[in-house]
């Protein structure tokens, strides 16, 4: 009755915003990447990188604060 559910779409999403984030390199992370124009301003608590959970602020697409536990 349903067409098949393509799980695989939504994790890729998550995925990509994920990596307009943060990224790791070994033991580096590199934060805000490639991320949007539109997304000046914002901010994201308990986004899992490499083990570790990433709070982090941004204004004007520069990150002005920052906590990995």
């Amino acid at each position: 009755a349903c067409p098949p559910f393509q799980i695989d779409g939504n994790f890729g999403i998550v995925a990509a915003v994920h990596e307009l984030l943060v990224q790791q390199k070994g033991d580096e992370l590199l934060l805000l990447p490639a991320l949007p124009k539109l997304w000046k301003n914002g901010r994201i608590k308990g986004l899992r990188v490499g083990g570790k959970t990433l709070e982090m602020e941004w204004k004007d697409g520069k990150v002005v604060r920052s906590v990995v536990e």
